[in-house]
């Protein structure tokens, strides 16, 4: 129960700091390409999600903590997720695109 626990409070904080990298991505994507709104996401969108994650809702790391995840665990086993994400999202892209 607790493996499944902690696997679930990965997953939360992943979604609360994906929300703002995705915000970020999108307005990248809308005022340039796509592409690169995808290479945001996966690179520098996440540190300036992390910093709006941190001003908004840093106190939230005690919970983490709670649990046994440090600040510095969580933040490399996401940026390890998003990158292979990156990766994966990119292949299918550029399949589309040669598709076209």
């Amino acid at each position: 129960m607790h493996l499944q626990r902690n696997t679930e409070i990965l997953w939360q904080y992943y979604i609360d700091v994906s929300l703002y990298n995705l915000a970020v991505s999108i307005l990248v994507s809308l005022y340039t390409h796509p592409f690169w709104g995808m290479l945001i996401y996966g690179t520098f969108g996440y540190l300036i999600a992390l910093g709006c994650y941190q001003y908004f809702q840093g106190v939230t790391y005690v919970f983490y903590c709670n649990w046994g995840w440090t600040k510095s665990r969580l933040i490399f086993r996401l940026w390890i997720f998003n990158f292979l994400l990156l990766l994966f999202i990119a292949v299918i892209y550029l399949g589309i695109a040669w598709l076209i």
